[in-house]
């Protein structure tokens, strides 16, 4: 059985290059563990040796992600270094515009959880805080239904990248109209368990609304504390660790990561 890992750094920050391209791989894997995300998505981490660079995958399913496969990436989508013969994501664009807009914000996750499709296009369907995990996205949710009608609805351009980081704005998750979501942290952890309970949210009120019931929603005020108390470190650490080892004990050529 895999070391339990022990990230007693404040709100679990990257210290080095190489701890940031390992915790990607490792939220590359859970995500994918967990059914956030299939053969597409994708994530990123600022470079916090360089705040201008971040690191991603080549294109490849996260499922299948190793250490071997990061690249360091500009926020204008140029390559910094890569790896020979092999393609960056068309997204990254998306991913460095975000990181360009948000300073406050290392991370990025753009995939397409079935269960949030919905509530990005469907009139009157608005995601809402139904409980407490919800309610980590106290201050809401943005949506972006302003996709170049010749890109197929995916972000590849940096017009478009800027659109997306316009709209989302002061939040952390974006919706893209039948296309998916984007969501932001500030560092891997957090965007991990956000991103997870956003989903598990989001099934939640489907199941509310096919009763035809008007659920009590959480407020902001109470989202706030949640979402504070979720970040701290023994919260995050506690959810970040049982991800970590579900992941390992589905796919063990990742035990050896730390992160």
């Amino acid at each position: 059985m895999s070391k339990m890992i022990s990230l007693d750094r404040l709100n679990c920050d990257a210290q080095d290059a190489k701890q940031a391209k390992e915790q990607l791989v490792l939220a590359s894997r859970i995500l994918a563990n967990e059914g956030m995300l299939d053969g597409l998505g994708h994530l990123s981490i600022r470079n916090p040796e360089n705040p201008k660079t971040f690191f991603q995958s080549r294109s490849l399913s996260p499922e299948f992600i190793t250490m071997d496969d990061i690249m360091e990436i500009a926020l204008d989508g140029s390559v910094v270094v890569g790896i020979e013969g092999k393609k960056p994501y068309g997204e990254r664009i998306l991913h460095g515009a975000m990181l360009e807009a948000r300073p406050d914000v290392s991370c990025v996750f753009h995939g397409h959880p079935l269960e949030l499709i919905p509530f990005s296009v469907c009139k009157d369907l608005y995601l809402k805080p139904v409980m407490n995990y919800g309610a980590i996205f106290y201050n809401g949710y943005s949506y972006y239904d302003d996709s170049d009608v010749s890109s197929g609805m995916i972000i590849i351009t940096p017009e478009e990248g800027e659109r997306v980081a316009r709209a989302m704005g002061d939040k952390y998750a974006c919706l893209l109209r039948g296309h998916g979501v984007v969501t932001i942290a500030e560092n891997i952890p957090q965007l991990v368990v956000d991103t997870i309970l956003l989903v598990k949210n989001a099934e939640v009120q489907l199941k509310i609304e096919a009763t035809g019931k008007e659920p009590k929603l959480t407020t902001s005020e109470e989202g706030r504390a949640y979402r504070t108390i979720m970040h701290a470190d023994n919260a995050l650490l506690r959810l970040w660790n049982y991800y970590v080892e579900r992941a390992k004990r589905a796919m063990p050529d990742i035990s050896d990561l730390k992160g």
